[in-house]
């Protein structure tokens, strides 16, 4: 999956800024880039990261140079794309879920056994946040109690 079109950029961006293969020998060895820009292995977005860094390049960039190539449009059209969709999220309430996993830099201990249902975690808490009881936040939701109280000890 897009293991052609990141090979092509990394080579582009590489010539671009005028680096070889061997001065990227902080992100990998030269065999590997060499091979990462064959197509011939998969690179993760961790390695895509270290990449971007290396040739002083934007990961979204990046990664928006790659998803257009894959698609056939242009990288504007993508990333046009993209904000459509991420304001899609925003608006259903995405960020606000984001924030239940994700904290001050660190991703949030989850329980083990089934996740908890997000939506009704944060229907809860921001009922509790408006001053209801448990009470009336489980008649209101239709939840049982028990749920009710399992989200209201998270926030």
């Amino acid at each position: 999956m897009l293991t052609k079109e990141v090979a092509a950029n990394v080579r582009a961006v590489r010539a671009k800024r005028g680096v070889t293969q061997e001065g990227l020998a902080e992100v990998s060895v030269q065999k590997a880039v060499s091979q990462l820009e064959q197509a011939k292995v998969k690179v993760s977005l961790e390695k895509l990261q270290l990449l971007a860094t290396a040739l002083d390049f934007d990961l979204v960039a990046l990664v928006a140079l790659c998803v257009s190539l894959e698609r056939g449009e242009n990288p504007e059209d993508s990333l046009k794309q993209a904000a459509q969709v991420l304001e899609s999220f925003r608006a259903e309430g995405g960020m606000d879920i984001l924030a239940l996993h994700y904290q001050t830099g660190n991703l949030t201990k989850r329980s083990r056994g089934k996740p908890a249902n997000l939506a009704n975690l944060k229907k809860v808490l921001d009922l509790k946040a408006e001053g209801l009881s448990q009470a009336e936040t489980a008649r209101r939701l239709g939840l049982t109690s028990a749920a009710v109280s399992r989200y209201w000890r998270k926030g």
